[in-house]
């Protein structure tokens, strides 16, 4: 993703990456990034919780149009706090 995101960025688009392991983003070098301490499948929260899915892609819009430095890895402050991971997954897959 990190290459197509640089290719997108010469060409005129601001462009960002969400991920869930700065480690491997931070190898590959995306042009910028946001860094969430979410579960796979969760990377915008939780089933419904519409409030923090609208915070996230707000943080999303506000980086691509202000970071400039390539290689950037922002941490957002939301952290997973829900010990029912199990049953989400699965509810997931019953819609």
């Amino acid at each position: 993703m990190g290459l197509l995101q640089r290719v997108l960025d010469e060409a005129g688009l601001a462009t960002i990456s969400l991920t869930l392991i700065k480690e491997i983003t931070a190898q590959v070098k995306p042009s910028r990034a946001l860094f969430i301490e979410h579960p796979f499948g969760f990377t915008f929260g939780n089933i419904g919780d519409h409030e923090l899915q609208r915070k996230i892609l707000l943080d999303c819009l506000l980086a691509a149009a202000m970071v400039n430095v390539p290689g950037t890895i922002l941490d957002l402050p939301y952290r997973w706090t829900h010990d029912n991971l199990r049953e989400l997954q699965l509810q997931k897959k019953a819609h």
